[in-house]
């Protein structure tokens, strides 16, 4: 294994709460990978809030942008 720099990371970094693609992108390595190596990886409840909170909040901005954008071209 080459990555076990990269492994240790991940998994360090998914315990604080990171997403799956934030460590992807963080670490420069593909999300299945990373899915695999955190699979074991037991999140605690304030973390589960905290990841979906953030996924929520992103999507009420893409959607604010659209809306924008709509009404623009209208």
């Amino acid at each position: 294994m080459a990555k076990i720099k990269e492994r240790e990371n991940a998994i360090k970094m998914r315990t604080k709460g990171y997403s799956i693609s934030e460590i992807s992108n963080e670490l420069h390595v593909s999300k299945s990978t990373v899915s695999t190596w955190c699979r074991d990886v037991a999140l605690t409840e304030t973390t589960v809030k905290k990841l979906h909170s953030r996924t929520n909040e992103k999507a009420a901005s893409g959607l604010l942008r659209y809306s924008q954008k709509r009404r623009e071209l209208r």
